[in-house]
């Protein structure tokens, strides 16, 4: 077996404090073109502050260039509080280009909501 950093190629896209409205705002958008054949991590990780009680914030990904989308949504229901999220899978590929796009929102125009932090990122694992 190869050592990790013998086989790895990483991309990642960071953003810092990114103001967002009621549509869904890019927050990272990584591609890796003419990647070789192996298995690869999609991930991403981001901070974000939301001032408003009982209101929805979604989150959405996509590993195809944003022909479907995986949507999650929480609500804060007891205070506003800084929020941390991360998610990564794993796709074995052939051969080409690869892509991942995050995107949030917030339920409607009241309240203000900021992603501090923001990492994506694609890396070949094995």
């Amino acid at each position: 077996m190869a050592e990790f950093f013998d086989v790895a190629r990483f991309e990642v896209d960071k953003r810092t404090d990114v103001s967002i409205p009621e549509t869904y705002t890019e927050i990272g958008n990584v591609t890796m073109a003419g990647a070789e054949e192996g298995t690869y991590e999609y991930g991403f990780s981001l901070t974000w502050l939301f001032d408003q009680v009982n209101k929805s914030e979604f989150l959405r990904f996509s590993s195809d260039g944003g022909v479907i989308w995986h949507e999650s949504n929480s609500e804060l229901s007891d205070s506003a509080f800084e929020k941390r999220d991360a998610y990564q899978f794993y796709i074995p590929l052939s051969s080409g280009d690869l892509n991942l796009i995050v995107q949030v929102r917030k339920e409607d125009a009241t309240g203000v909501m900021d992603v501090q932090f923001a990492d994506t990122w694609i890396k070949r694992v094995a």
